[in-house]
């Protein structure tokens, strides 16, 4: 899957905007062209993140399809040469990619925020045994890859239950 062609990825000429998460890993961006939204993750585990999700894919979660772009490739520098052309949290992402070997681009696979529904629902409504497993299973996998941003307890990072949702 991770060599898959994610809407938007090769048109890192056509930005339209870059936004940062409200919370969680503060180099993670979300990032729009023309063709839909992506999301970027410059990190130093990089490579491991996309080698775990692509086996984890065999597991019933939801898995978004991932791509690893080397930041000294010719794509790399395209990204990191167009998002430098924007002020805030693109710099910041340009900035961040630098520091890397790699970065990942992300599927943006939407969900619903967890707080949406209320916690009584979430538990006892119907589906219920279903998204409790499936919250067990996107904990283990966010354990195997180090995902420290989701969950409170994984990390020393600030949590981003939201996030859940996907």
């Amino acid at each position: 899957k991770a060599d898959v062609t994610l809407p938007g990825v090769p048109n890192w000429k056509k930005l339209v905007a870059i936004k940062a998460p409200s919370a969680g890993s503060h180099d993670t961006m979300f990032v729009q062209t023309d063709d839909g939204v992506f999301v970027v993750k410059p990190d130093p585990d990089a490579f491991n993140e996309k080698e775990t999700t692509e086996w984890l894919d065999s597991l019933p979660i939801n898995v978004p399809r991932v791509r690893l772009i080397a930041t000294k490739s010719q794509e790399g520098q395209l990204a990191i040469t167009e998002l430098a052309k924007f002020d805030g949290p693109a710099t910041k992402l340009s900035d961040a990619m630098k520091r890397f070997r790699h970065f990942l681009v992300m599927e943006m696979v939407p969900g619903q925020n967890l707080d949406s529904q209320g916690l009584d629902h979430f538990l006892t409504g119907p589906g219920a045994r279903t998204r409790l497993f499936m919250i067990g299973m996107l904990v283990a996998y966010d354990l195997v890859i180090y995902n420290v941003d989701r969950f409170p307890g994984v990390g020393d990072r600030d949590d981003n239950p939201g996030n859940a949702g996907n």
